[in-house]
């Protein structure tokens, strides 16, 4: 459905296709919760999140229909985790993931676009854990998560140009996990970790066009603002580096 076709919708077919949208969003959701619990222990997503994520979809399917092109992102990312003064003597090192996800973009004005992602990622942080005296043991937290970074971007020109983007993220975590790899054990961590993470992005990047496709590297910032965990003893959250690579098909 084009954008001249929604606005000589009835006001009347605008709310029932509305409806049908969200009816289909909920279809999906409860399509993959079941699937989540079984694959990540504890997974358990609250009211207001489940809401949440069901008006991001609909803003994402929203749209594609006024979308000028649409991105496939696959890449690496480094990440770690920036624990509180009163639990920073983990010694934490950088962690590398993967990440993955589909993009969609409107021109707002000339040189400037809004873009909308939706982002599988795989993050964590590699640590010592002190124990006994002067001893420790190495460790790895491993988290992954479906997001919706929203960017306002600016392109030089519509040619092969680099660009800037900058915008927030809403994360939700799906798995959140301790291992360590000397004894074998698995710790989930995912029932004290909160399931929704406010994040903040930052990118640089450059695009070539090649006829109806082109092709997209960029360098992405990512810095996760919400403390994502519940204890109250201490604060942790996240930045990462992530290096994104793909096509673009333009609509």
């Amino acid at each position: 459905m084009n954008t001249t076709s929604w606005k000589n919708q009835s006001q009347q077919d605008k709310w029932q296709i509305l409806k049908n949208a969200i009816f289909q969003i909920e279809y999906v959701f409860r399509l993959l919760e079941e699937p989540l619990k079984n694959t990540y222990t504890c997974v358990t997503v609250t009211k207001m999140n489940k809401n949440l994520l069901k008006i991001l979809l609909f803003i994402l399917l929203s749209k594609i229909s006024m979308a000028n092109e649409i991105k496939f992102l696959i890449g690496m990312n480094s990440s770690k985790y920036l624990f509180s003064s009163e639990i920073d003597s983990l010694n934490h090192q950088q962690k590398t993931g993967f990440a993955t996800g589909l993009g969609w973009a409107m021109d707002i004005k000339t040189k400037f676009k809004f873009e909308i992602n939706l982002l599988y990622s795989q993050k964590g942080a590699k640590v010592s854990l002190p124990y006994g005296t002067d001893k420790s043991v190495a460790g790895i937290y491993k988290n992954s998560s479906i997001s919706f970074p929203l960017f306002l971007k600016y392109q030089l020109n519509d040619k092969a140009s680099p660009y800037a983007a900058l915008g927030p993220e809403f994360v939700f975590v799906l798995s959140h996990q301790l291992n360590l790899p000397a004894s074998g054990d698995n710790f989930p961590l995912l029932d004290n970790t909160r399931r929704f993470v406010f994040a903040f992005n930052l990118l640089l990047g450059y695009e070539w066009p090649i006829g109806q496709w082109g092709l997209f590297a960029e360098v992405r910032y990512n810095r996760w603002f919400s403390n994502f965990w519940i204890d109250s003893s201490g604060t942790i959250k996240s930045e990462s580096v992530a290096i994104l690579v793909g096509g673009i098909y333009y609509l």
